[in-house]
């Protein structure tokens, strides 16, 4: 049920704004080009919910009163609600928490940072602390996040057709497209043809094995001194999986992959640079670029077959409407 908005002139969708504007056209306009100045000279802020209201704050300033302060009113899009009002301060606060206890995602490979952050990000949409600009506070928090985790990303190659619908698939529980999105933002990436990465895949997979057989052979030998435990098991578990994987033997094999996506018709890969420049990180840096090409593509023929679609309005609801709980739900709104 839509209600009354207290943002917005009287019979009217234009929201307030200190040059008085009533036509959305100017007002957007207008919006814009302050935004656009202040984002050029944009402070750094601290990965905090205050962060966060500073840099809503400092971009819309000279637009509306209310910059940096959040929402009082309830909203949706598309029939799904975004996080009720009076949650909202108490949802960043566990936000945030959770990002100081994964270290702000420092000393990660870039595409662990990519998952992290699109976690992160798809959580801060879902809580949607404010009345408009949601989506150009997140873009530049997320890049601080990554200058301040020690990544590069450049805010001019985001894709908005696999951001929107990767934000979107996120806050329904899957973040599989908006950590692709992310992760084709970060620098520096090198482009090598399908051909080419299963043949550095070869070149690599005896080293690799070598690597992985080492280690398999320490947490063995760990456990026979009896110095293992449950997670130690599940440890060893995991390497020889990882050593079916990295052999071709088994079930996600990197060159099935690659088998896969020059199947797709994908010509080359984008691989993101790995975390300890051992061999095995090397390849699953090669596995990870072919799946995102794969996911990339998948998603732009989906989104082709299906046309163009509109982007939909946020809706101011009623204090009446039904409270969601303050977790992801099923089906959600992407970002504005």
């Amino acid at each position: 049920m839509a209600g009354h908005d207290p943002y917005t002139y009287p019979d009217s969708d234009v929201l307030i704004n200190k040059r008085g504007h009533r036509s959305q056209a100017l007002l957007q306009n207008y919006e814009w080009m302050r935004t656009v100045r202040r984002a050029l000279d944009l402070p750094t802020f601290p990965l905090s919910a205050q962060g966060i209201q500073s840099l809503h704050h400092h971009l819309f300033q000279d637009v509306y009163d209310w910059a940096g302060q959040y929402r009082t009113v309830n909203m949706m899009k598309e029939g799904a609600p975004f996080l009720h009002k009076d949650q909202i301060a108490e949802a960043l606060a566990s936000r945030f928490q959770k990002l100081r206890w994964q270290n702000d995602l420092k000393d990660m490979s870039a595409d662990r940072f990519a998952r992290g952050a699109a976690e992160h990000i798809a959580d801060l949409n879902y809580v949607h602390p404010f009345r408009e600009g949601n989506g150009r506070v997140m873009k530049f928090h997320l890049e601080h996040l990554a200058e301040q985790a020690g990544h590069v990303l450049d805010l001019t190659r985001l894709q908005a057709g696999p951001w929107d619908r990767g934000s979107k698939a996120a806050l329904s529980n899957d973040e599989r497209l908006l950590t692709h999105a992310i992760a084709l933002m970060l620098a520096p990436q090198r482009s090598v043809s399908v051909t080419q990465a299963v043949s550095e895949v070869r070149d690599l997979r005896d080293t690799a094995v070598a690597e992985i057989r080492d280690r398999i052979a320490e947490t063995q030998a760990a456990i026979q001194r009896g110095k293992g435990s449950t997670i130690t098991t599940r440890a060893l578990r995991d390497m020889r999986d990882e050593l079916a994987v990295i052999e071709g033997s088994g079930r996600g094999s990197i060159l099935r992959i690659l088998d896969e996506a020059k199947a797709s018709g994908i010509e080359r890969v984008d691989v993101l640079p790995g975390r300890d420049g051992s061999a095995r990180d090397a390849i699953h840096a090669i596995g990870r670029g072919a799946v995102r090409g794969i996911d990339l593509d998948r998603d732009r023929k989906v989104a082709a077959s299906l046309g163009a679609t509109s982007t939909a309005a946020n809706v101011v609801t009623s204090s009446g409407d039904a409270i969601p709980t303050p977790k992801r739900p099923t089906s959600s709104p992407g970002m504005n």
